[in-house]
């Protein structure tokens, strides 16, 4: 992935013969050999050799791949990265699961190097902020956390580069977030050595320091020794602001990694910052020592703003053995130097060092107008630089600020939600622990109504079969009853054109009627015919018993005593029933009698 980086890498180019490359075997036409930098084009071959080996699309797109993300020169990378974005593009239609994820993910990378040609080739920043954004929805909704991270740096790198560092800082912030969810965190070197960066450049150096060093710990990790010298370098140069030993402590261990690994560029970088640290410390054998062997590598690089710091430098060391000629010389070397990349703060401070020393040396003064006059027009420029520098500092801090009111703002409504939400839950839990009380009771009282009811069913059950059973005996006794009173068709023939109504108030009762025809006796030789109706005392059982009793008394008074008297018969009832219940009786069981006799 392409990320930007203090780490660039000097292209050097051979021109010869143009010698184009066969378009059937490197796919495209117009590569020209002799002018493409030797390190793509042996990749080139490389990964094309791969290519036509490669047997599945998937490792087809992904070689194209590793020929985009690895080529430097962007006539190159950007038409190998098309044909990957469309070759990844249609091959999604057809495919499915994993494979469809590996042409998905291609897609996202192929629109972030898009993006990547519009931000560092182009002036078009919307144009890049464009494909920068399509390429992270890809990669938000296929969950590809490591491009996702790169997706949000250079969002980020954007607004860093516009000066909006609050924007800057928040994408940095989300990318760095994803840090535990991503295998690969490369972009997340990217993430924080930029983050790092933006707290430099708006002087909030202890900030930088702490992402430099967070950073270094995932380069040891992953044994990044070109990113833990380029580390190590940038944690020197802040440390020595506060304390100068300690920065050049990291600063050599910076120069040892670099020395290692061959990286020329930063080993003159670091060693012309030990140089500068020593000459602050006035150790003259020390910088002498660290220049010496940087000016190889400076006369090798032939980089302009390197050579201007070596001469500078060279030119302090002169100050301080007092060669006046060689503090002129050198300074002018360095003068011109800076002028040609236009490193402006290097510069005036240079202008301002050599003015100093002229000052304190008259021989030295007609040089000294020369500087003053540069030194005035070019701090202008840097006053301007200052001044953009002030304004995007002061518009970070009272965004800053805005954003902490709003947050204060938000955490106050937040806090008062919470406490409503708090006391909603507490008076939602009362009224839960009283209804569970009250449902306590409710059931409890449930239970014992239920376990009544059960008893009073049993009782009532055992009521209902009492009162069958006697009602049953009831009717039983209905029937005995009956047989002693006498039907219509009987009172009929003993008493014709006559008819009996006889509705008793119970189902047995103690009133009754009783006829008598001694016709049906022929062992009475008198023949008569007797009718009796009568109220026993009581009512229901009782008063039946006595009115069988009572009924069978009077047949027993006629037929075998051969009383025919009706108050000799009532006389003979009243003893008998005396005689029967061997009792004193006080008042009559029979309260009216009547008897007619023909």
């Amino acid at each position: 992935m392409r990320f930007k980086f203090i780490i660039f890498l000097l292209i050097c180019f051979v021109s010869v013969r143009s010698q184009y490359l066969d378009k059937n075997y490197y796919l495209l036409d117009g590569l020209d050999s002799t002018k493409m930098n030797k390190n793509d084009l042996q990749l080139l071959r490389s990964e094309i050799k791969t290519y036509h080996s490669s047997r599945s699309d998937t490792a087809r797109v992904q070689t194209l791949s590793r020929i985009a993300e690895g080529c430097y020169d962007e006539k190159v990378w950007v038409r190998y990265n098309k044909m990957m974005l469309d070759l990844a593009v249609r091959k999604q239609k057809t495919t499915q699961g994993q494979e469809k994820y590996v042409f998905r993910e291609t897609e996202a990378l192929g629109l972030n190097n898009i993006g990547y040609y519009f931000s560092n080739y182009t002036t078009n920043m919307d144009s890049a902020l464009f494909y920068f954004e399509k390429g992270r929805v890809i990669n938000e909704e296929i969950k590809s956390y490591g491009l996702l991270i790169v997706s949000y740096s250079n969002i980020a790198n954007l607004y860093q580069n516009k000066g909006d560092f609050l924007k800057a800082i928040e994408l940095y912030t989300k990318a760095l977030s994803l840090e535990g969810q991503a295998k690969n965190k490369t972009g997340v070197l990217s993430a924080m050595n930029n983050m790092a960066n933006i707290y430099m450049y708006l002087g909030d150096t202890t900030t930088s320091l702490l992402y430099l060093k967070r950073c270094f710990l995932i380069a040891k990790e992953y044994n990044d020794q070109n990113m833990k010298g380029h580390l190590l370098h940038n944690m020197g140069t802040l440390m020595a602001k506060k304390n100068v030993l300690t920065g050049m402590q990291s600063l050599k261990t910076a120069l040892s990694i670099r020395r290692q690994i061959g990286d020329k560029k930063g080993m003159a970088h670091t060693l012309l910052m030990l140089s500068d640290l020593s000459l602050r410390l006035k150790n003259m054998s020390s910088a002498n020592i660290y220049l010496k062997e940087a000016k190889e590598i400076v006369d090798e690089l032939n980089n302009p703003n390197m050579n201007a710091l070596y001469h500078r430098n060279i030119g302090e060391v002169n100050m301080l053995t007092g060669n006046s000629e060689e503090v002129i010389k050198n300074n002018l070397i360095a003068i011109e130097e800076f002028k040609k990349t236009e490193n402006i703060n290097d510069l005036t401070q240079t202008l301002s060092n050599v003015i100093s020393y002229c000052e304190k040396h008259p021989e030295l003064h007609k040089y000294q107008l020369e500087f003053m006059e540069q030194h005035y027009i070019y701090s202008k420029a840097l006053n301007k630089n200052a001044a953009q520098r002030a304004a995007s500092q002061s518009r970070y801090e009272n965004e800053l600020k805005i954003n902490e009111a709003e947050q204060r703002v938000k955490d106050e409504r937040a806090a008062s939600e919470k406490r409503i939400q708090r006391n909603i839950t507490i008076a939602i839990g009362v009224v839960l622990v009283l209804t569970l009380v009250f449902s306590f009771f409710i059931f409890k009282a449930l239970k014992t109504n239920r376990e009544k009811t059960k008893v009073i069913d049993k009782q009532k059950h055992l009521v209902e079969e009492k009162q069958k059973e006697i009602i049953d005996s009831i009717n039983y006794s209905k029937r005995i009853q009956n047989s002693f009173i006498p039907s219509n068709s009987e009172f009929n023939d003993v008493f014709p054109q006559s008819f009996a109504i006889y509705k008793p108030k119970d189902i047995v009762s103690g009133d009754f009627y009783w006829i008598l025809d001694t016709k049906d006796h022929p062992s009475l030789k008198q023949k008569i015919k007797a009718i009796a109706v009568a109220d026993c005392t009581g009512h229901g059982v009782p008063g039946a018993m006595l009115s069988m009793l009572g009924a069978s008394i009077l047949n027993q008074s006629i037929l075998e005593s051969s009383v025919q008297n009706p108050a000799d018969i009532l006389n003979f009832l009243n003893s008998e029933l005396k005689r029967i219940y061997v009792l004193r009786i006080t008042r009559s069981f029979v309260t009216e009698w009547t008897l007619a006799a023909a």
